[in-house]
Protein backbone atom coordinates (compact mmCIF):
# COMPACT_ATOMS: atom_id res chain seq x y z
CA UNK A 1 0.00 0.00 0.00
CA UNK A 2 0.76 3.49 -0.64
CA UNK A 3 0.21 6.65 0.52
CA UNK A 4 0.65 9.71 -1.63
CA UNK A 5 0.49 13.49 -0.94
CA UNK A 6 -2.98 14.30 -2.58
CA UNK A 7 -2.98 18.27 -2.09
CA UNK A 8 0.18 19.43 -3.97
CA UNK A 9 -0.05 20.02 -8.02
CA UNK A 10 2.61 20.32 -10.27
CA UNK A 11 3.63 19.25 -14.06
CA UNK A 12 5.48 15.90 -13.72
CA UNK A 13 8.64 16.51 -16.68
CA UNK A 14 10.17 13.55 -18.49
CA UNK A 15 13.78 14.69 -19.10
CA UNK A 16 13.74 14.05 -22.56
CA UNK A 17 10.81 16.27 -23.45
CA UNK A 18 12.97 18.79 -21.58
CA UNK A 19 15.81 18.13 -23.36
CA UNK A 20 14.45 18.53 -26.47
CA UNK A 21 12.81 21.83 -25.91
CA UNK A 22 15.86 23.23 -24.66
CA UNK A 23 17.57 21.93 -27.51
CA UNK A 24 14.51 23.72 -29.38
CA UNK A 25 15.48 26.81 -28.07
CA UNK A 26 19.37 26.68 -28.78
CA UNK A 27 20.25 29.46 -31.57
CA UNK A 28 16.94 31.47 -31.00
CA UNK A 29 17.08 35.05 -31.14
CA UNK A 30 14.73 35.72 -28.07
CA UNK A 31 15.87 35.27 -24.25
CA UNK A 32 14.73 35.35 -21.08
CA UNK A 33 13.26 33.29 -18.30
CA UNK A 34 11.22 30.20 -19.71
CA UNK A 35 9.50 27.30 -17.70
CA UNK A 36 9.54 24.62 -19.38
CA UNK A 37 7.60 21.52 -18.19
CA UNK A 38 5.17 19.46 -19.74
CA UNK A 39 1.40 20.22 -19.89
CA UNK A 40 -1.15 19.55 -17.66
CA UNK A 41 -1.08 18.84 -14.30
CA UNK A 42 -1.67 16.88 -11.30
CA UNK A 43 -1.12 16.22 -7.53
CA UNK A 44 1.56 13.89 -6.96
CA UNK A 45 -1.28 11.18 -5.96
CA UNK A 46 -2.77 11.31 -9.57
CA UNK A 47 0.97 10.94 -10.76
CA UNK A 48 1.14 7.40 -8.15
CA UNK A 49 -1.95 6.27 -9.67
CA UNK A 50 -0.72 6.82 -13.48
CA UNK A 51 2.72 5.50 -13.00
CA UNK A 52 0.72 2.18 -11.37
CA UNK A 53 -1.56 2.24 -14.30
CA UNK A 54 0.94 2.38 -17.29
CA UNK A 55 3.60 0.35 -15.42
CA UNK A 56 0.85 -2.60 -15.13
CA UNK A 57 1.25 -2.73 -11.67
CA UNK A 58 -2.48 -3.88 -10.82
CA UNK A 59 -3.16 -4.53 -6.97
CA UNK A 60 -1.10 -1.83 -5.21
CA UNK A 61 -3.36 0.59 -2.87
CA UNK A 62 -3.27 4.17 -3.28
CA UNK A 63 -4.06 6.22 -0.34
CA UNK A 64 -4.67 10.04 -0.86
CA UNK A 65 -2.53 12.02 2.01
CA UNK A 66 -2.80 15.42 2.57
CA UNK A 67 0.79 17.19 2.45
CA UNK A 68 0.54 18.22 6.29
CA UNK A 69 0.87 14.29 7.31
CA UNK A 70 3.49 13.56 5.19
CA UNK A 71 6.70 13.97 6.96
CA UNK A 72 8.83 15.99 5.50
CA UNK A 73 10.89 19.08 7.24
CA UNK A 74 10.40 20.80 3.56
CA UNK A 75 7.21 22.80 3.16
CA UNK A 76 6.15 22.87 -0.81
CA UNK A 77 3.83 24.97 -2.75
CA UNK A 78 0.28 23.54 -3.24
CA UNK A 79 0.38 24.13 -6.74
CA UNK A 80 3.33 24.61 -8.63
CA UNK A 81 2.06 24.68 -12.46
CA UNK A 82 4.01 26.99 -14.83
CA UNK A 83 2.89 28.88 -17.15
CA UNK A 84 5.02 28.30 -20.69
CA UNK A 85 4.45 32.52 -21.53
CA UNK A 86 7.97 32.42 -23.76
CA UNK A 87 6.77 29.37 -25.67
CA UNK A 88 3.57 30.82 -25.85
CA UNK A 89 5.09 34.09 -27.11
CA UNK A 90 7.02 32.58 -29.71
CA UNK A 91 4.26 30.46 -30.92
CA UNK A 92 5.58 27.06 -30.27
CA UNK A 93 3.66 24.61 -29.35
CA UNK A 94 3.31 23.15 -26.06
CA UNK A 95 5.24 20.54 -24.72
CA UNK A 96 3.26 16.95 -24.26
CA UNK A 97 0.89 16.38 -21.50
CA UNK A 98 2.54 14.88 -18.56
CA UNK A 99 1.50 11.50 -19.25
CA UNK A 100 2.65 10.87 -22.76
CA UNK A 101 6.20 11.95 -20.97
CA UNK A 102 5.32 9.41 -18.46
CA UNK A 103 4.42 6.64 -20.74
CA UNK A 104 7.89 7.67 -22.70
CA UNK A 105 9.60 7.27 -19.95
CA UNK A 106 8.33 4.07 -19.20
CA UNK A 107 9.12 2.54 -22.43
CA UNK A 108 12.09 3.49 -22.68
CA UNK A 109 13.07 2.03 -19.80
CA UNK A 110 11.34 -1.46 -20.38
CA UNK A 111 13.27 -1.33 -23.69
CA UNK A 112 16.51 -0.56 -21.47
CA UNK A 113 15.63 -3.27 -19.18
CA UNK A 114 14.84 -5.91 -22.03
CA UNK A 115 18.31 -5.11 -23.91
CA UNK A 116 21.24 -5.04 -20.82
CA UNK A 117 23.18 -8.09 -20.34
CA UNK A 118 22.11 -11.06 -18.22
CA UNK A 119 23.89 -11.36 -15.32
CA UNK A 120 26.06 -14.30 -15.10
Amino acid sequence: ELSVVCDQVGSPTHTLVLCRAIASLLGSPLYGTYHVTGSGSCSWYEFAQKILELGGLEGIAVHPMPAEKWPSPTRRPAYSVLRHYAFELQGRPDLPHWSEGLAEYLELRAQAKDSAPANS
